[in-house]
């Protein structure tokens, strides 16, 4: 998946699946070399990108935005793809890049249906090593 590097820090959409035990769809943000801000909330459509303001089309119903701020650059990873669909999701359609403005990095969550979502903290050794946002399915 993509990498947005940013202040010597990088973060990385790294995987979305099923939680079975909790009837959760997770998608995770992993954080190398750095801990960014990240911020989680419900945006109506239609998705615009957030630097241009033009229409991205997300797969959904509802969407989570995902914006982790300050990104200094953008890399993508080896599939060099910001787009990503996960067959095994119940709720979670697809995880599209929505803006990279030189200092924010946004990422949109499609969604079949809006339910209530939790933000979790991973940590790695004592230091965040990423986030986990999961959504009722």
């Amino acid at each position: 998946m993509a990498e947005a590097h940013f202040g010597g820090a990088s973060v990385r959409a790294d995987r979305t699946w099923p939680e079975p035990s909790t009837a959760m769809d997770l998608v995770e943000f992993r954080f190398f070399r750095g801990t960014p801000g990240c911020h989680v909330r419900y945006v109506e459509p239609p998705v615009t990108d957030e630097v241009s303001g033009d229409p991205v089309e997300v797969q959904g119903a509802a969407f989570l935005q995902v914006s982790c701020h300050p990104v200094t650059s953008l890399i993508h990873g080896t599939d060099n793809v910001d787009r990503y669909r996960s067959p095994d999701t119940k709720n979670v359609t697809e995880l599209a890049g929505t803006g990279y403005d030189g200092s924010t990095l946004t990422w949109t969550i499609g969604l079949r249906r809006r339910s209530p979502f939790g933000v979790a903290v991973i940590m790695d050794g004592g230091s965040p090593s990423g986030v986990s946002v999961g959504i009722v399915q």
